[in-house]
């Protein structure tokens, strides 16, 4: 068995290409176990990045790139190959009859892309304003030594809040960060940028940025439902059931206060509202009676922010004659929908009562 010295080149980063072909003459009858060669790599790959595969016709190694080699890591690998024939391996007997081969392999630098620190993740309270500097986000070009020019740009930026500095990676501001923007998803919003070296060609990479937004109290709560009905006569089972809710996270959402404004002094007189826990009330006649109508209710209702902020909101409540059931009658819906109803007592301003 007779090899040499053998000659190969791989460019950086390739893999599963087969860089030089080990010729291998042998006597012994062609596809034998005595003929067919195995190859060994010894020494000069401690990282693992190649192997030889024999060529099942020729009986040649063909050495070939499992693993990325790095260029600016080492420029050249010097392998020494053993090779014997089949049959004493398989026989488990150490054999004589072995050949070594040199193999130097050439590494061919190829120009790498920018490579960001990826995904780069900042913290800053939402509302920030605009022309505020958040962060640098650079990238370091993997071919050092050539000293490449670095661009950056933006690839996406969904809710166009951010700008990139061209030279140096500046991000700023454009716009206030909203952390209930349709574009925040769980709290964090994500945009992308570009850095493009000026080799030859040149090679793009691509970074993103992560801004968690942190709530702060900028929403007031707001109520539900809007509208409701409500019997004419004070009973325990006719009460309207309120809910809060609030854009904001906790803690500055619940749990809420609920209470009626001092004015108009008939919000007081004429209602009751009671808290049932911290996303519910209850809205209730205070009085026995109350004259079929409309009437716009305010509520005053207030999150757990420090400060805290307060909304007042209107329900407008549709008072009516009742059932047994608690429920407004088909009569009285008619008598409160035409309030000059032959036969009723109309109200001058029935439909634009305010809490009376």
């Amino acid at each position: 068995m007779v090899l040499g010295f053998f000659l190969g080149e791989v460019p950086e980063n390739a893999v599963g290409v087969v860089v030089a072909n080990l010729t291998v003459r042998d006597r012994d009858q062609p596809h034998t176990p005595n003929w067919n060669a195995v190859y060994r790599i010894v020494s000069g790959d401690p990282m693992g990045h190649f192997t030889i595969r024999t060529d099942e016709i020729s009986n040649d190694g063909r050495v070939t790139v499992v693993k990325p080699v790095d260029y600016e890591k080492n420029g050249a690998f010097m392998l020494n190959v053993v090779v014997s024939n089949q049959a004493h391996l398989s026989s488990g007997i150490p054999s004589s009859l072995s050949s070594t081969a040199g193999v130097t392999i050439t590494v061919l630098d190829v120009n790498e892309a920018p490579v960001f620190s990826n995904p780069k993740i900042i913290r800053f309270e939402e509302g920030v304003p605009s022309d505020t500097t958040l962060t640098v986000f650079a990238a370091q070009d993997p071919d050092h030594y050539l000293q490449h020019t670095v661009r950056y740009s933006k690839l996406s930026d969904p809710a166009n809040w951010l700008r990139i500095n061209r030279t140096n990676g500046q991000i700023t501001t454009m716009a206030v960060l909203d952390r209930e923007s349709p574009y925040v998803k769980s709290n964090v919003y994500e945009a992308t940028f570009l850095a493009v070296d000026n080799g030859s060609p040149s090679a793009t990479g691509t970074g993103t940025l992560q801004i968690y937004l942190i709530d702060v109290n900028d929403n007031v709560p707001v109520l539900v439902p809007r509208e409701a009905q409500l019997c004419e006569r004070s009973r325990p089972i006719s009460r309207i059931n309120i809910t809060a809710s609030d854009a904001d996270s906790d803690p500055n959402a619940g749990p809420y206060v609920f209470e009626l404004p001092s004015f108009p002094q008939s919000a007081r007189r004429n209602w009751t509202i009671s808290r049932i826990n911290g996303e519910y009330a209850q809205l209730r006649l205070k009085i026995p009676y109350l004259e079929t109508g409309v009437y716009r209710v305010p509520i005053l209702v207030s999150d757990s922010g420090n400060p805290p902020l307060t909304n007042r909101s209107m329900i407008r409540v549709k008072v009516c004659p009742c059932d047994e059931h608690g429920d407004c009658t088909t009569v009285g819906a008619g008598r409160i929908s035409q309030p000059g109803h032959r036969g009723h007592h109309s109200h001058p301003d029935l439909h634009h009562h305010t809490a009376q």
